[in-house]
């Protein structure tokens, strides 16, 4: 599954968290609901033209959030739609 996102390379606004921010509003909106597996983030950084680094520490946030899990052997898989301690 590709994820179409709109990254602004002139932004103030670091890329990981372009990322985070618009998987985040997909997962909210119900564009991404529970159970859907993500990209690798191998393959979301190529898609995007971009370092694996962005990707990874996105997915990170988003797993800290309680938005995604990462299971190796699985992929990074949508848990949840709440948004833990908010």
């Amino acid at each position: 599954m590709d994820i179409h996102l709109n990254l602004n390379l002139e932004s103030h606004i670091p890329l990981y968290l372009q990322i985070r921010d618009q998987i985040r509003e997909k997962i909210l909106r119900g564009e991404l609901p529970p159970g859907t597996r993500l990209p690798s983030e191998r393959r979301l950084a190529r898609h995007l033209g971009l370092s694996r680094t962005p990707v990874l520490n996105a997915y990170g946030e988003l797993v800290a959030e309680g938005l995604l899990e990462t299971h190796v052997g699985r992929g990074t898989i949508v848990v949840g739609c709440g948004l833990s301690g908010e």
